[in-house]
């Protein structure tokens, strides 16, 4: 559970500075006065990761619920047989 949590707040990071990093490249491309075409060309690679660490989301969000709901379950059954 705790790898879940550590990879949930580390790809939230990632994310952040990996769409950062492309509007920063993005302006000083334009900034050097480089075509809309060149720019789309330049920001292909940064733009696929973006979109690769998107769709961990898909695999990390269901993680989450299950481990949640796993939590949910043992602390129930905890009260439940507690005097047993």
């Amino acid at each position: 559970m705790l790898i879940v949590v550590a990879s949930g707040l580390t790809g939230k990071y990632l994310l952040k500075q990996a769409r950062e990093n492309i509007k920063d490249r993005r302006i000083e491309l334009k900034s050097k006065n480089y075509s809309e075409d060149e720019i789309e060309k330049e920001l292909v690679a940064l733009s696929l990761i973006a979109d690769k660490m998107q769709m961990w989301r898909a695999v990390h969000i269901p993680l989450t619920v299950i481990f949640a709901a796993f939590a949910l379950l043992h602390i129930i059954t905890i009260l439940l047989f507690w005097q047993w």
